[in-house]
Parts: C-alpha cells; sequence; structure tokens
C-alpha cells in the first residue's frame, strides 16, 4: 500500500492521507460510504502494481510455453495420425504398382480396411491377377502359335519335296 485517504465531513472536504503518492506503477481504488443517498465518507487507497505485473507476466509466459507445447504434442499426434493410416499404406500401394510395372505379376497388396486404400489395393490385385491371366494367355496362345507355325512349316517343305519329286 502507497497512499491512503479518508474524505468525510460535509461535501468530503476533510480529508486524512497516510504515505504519498509514488511514482511508478500504481492502481487507485476509490469507494464511497453512504447513508442513505448521501455520500458521507470516500476511501481512496493505491497500491502498487508491479508485483502483481510481474506475477501476471509470469503467468502470461507460463500461459504461452504450456499452449507451445500442447499445440506441438497436437502436430506430433496429427503427424503420427497421417503417417498411420494415410502415408503407409498410400507407400504400399505406390511399391506394388512399381513391383507390377517391374513385371511381377505374383504379388499381392494387404492392406485391412474399408475406407479408399483398401478398396484401391483390392482393385489393385484384382488388375495384377487379370494381367496375370492375360499373359497366360498370350503365352499359351504364343506356344500353340509356334506349333501351329512349325506344323504348317513341315507340310510346306514336304509339298515342297513333292513336288521336286513330281518334277523328276
Amino acid at each position: 500500500l502507497l497512499y491512503a485517504s479518508v474524505a468525510f465531513g460535509d461535501g468530503l472536504k476533510d480529508r486524512r492521507e497516510v504515505g504519498a503518492v509514488a511514482a511508478g506503477p500504481f492502481r487507485p481504488y476509490t469507494v464511497e460510504i453512504k447513508d442513505d443517498a448521501k455520500a458521507i465518507a470516500a476511501v481512496t487507497i493505491h497500491y502498487a502494481t508491479a508485483s502483481v505485473e510481474n506475477k501476471l507476466s509470469a503467468l502470461v509466459v507460463r500461459l504461452m510455453v504450456g499452449s507451445g507445447l500442447t499445440l506441438l504434442g497436437l502436430v506430433a499426434v496429427l503427424s503420427i495420425f497421417v503417417m498411420r493410416f494415410v502415408s503407409r499404406p498410400l507407400g504400399l500401394l505406390v511399391r506394388h504398382a512399381e513391383v507390377t510395372a517391374a513385371g511381377d505379376l505374383t504379388a499381392v497388396i494387404t492392406i485391412a480396411s474399408n475406407d479408399e486404400f483398401g478398396i484401391l489395393a483390392a482393385t489393385l490385385n484384382r488388375m495384377t491377377a487379370n494381367l496375370r491371366a492375360m499373359f497366360e494367355k498370350v503365352s499359351t496362345a504364343f506356344g500353340d502359335l509356334e506349333v501351329v507355325s512349325r506344323d504348317i512349316a513341315e507340310v510346306s517343305h514336304r509339298i515342297a519335296e513333292g513336288a521336286s519329286g513330281q518334277t523328276d
């Protein structure tokens, strides 16, 4: 407490003071004491605010640090969430596509979820199975074509031998 004064009497003209108004941060607080509607006294005190301001500043710093740490924690949790539920499945899908593009049609991807990543994994597995089936059909057709081609070549060779035997 830096300063206190009490004003009283008719028109609150009489005054008693204790201490002195000091320079620096302070806050005045005045209360009127009334009897019915008439003010019979007014008490004013000035109290130093430096300690309150220091405590308030420390509280604000702690609040800012706490908020920053909380935000950092939330970002970490969000990052883990994104990695677990987005990046990892997406990476598996990309690796499967690369392996399939390199020619491995036996690769199968397993993502046990019913979201878009699970649907895409199932679709890529069906696509790979269809490609494998088409490749097997083409290989079989190519093998059959080789057999037919050899048979035609052999028949053509026999016809040519038969024709040359008839001309002799």
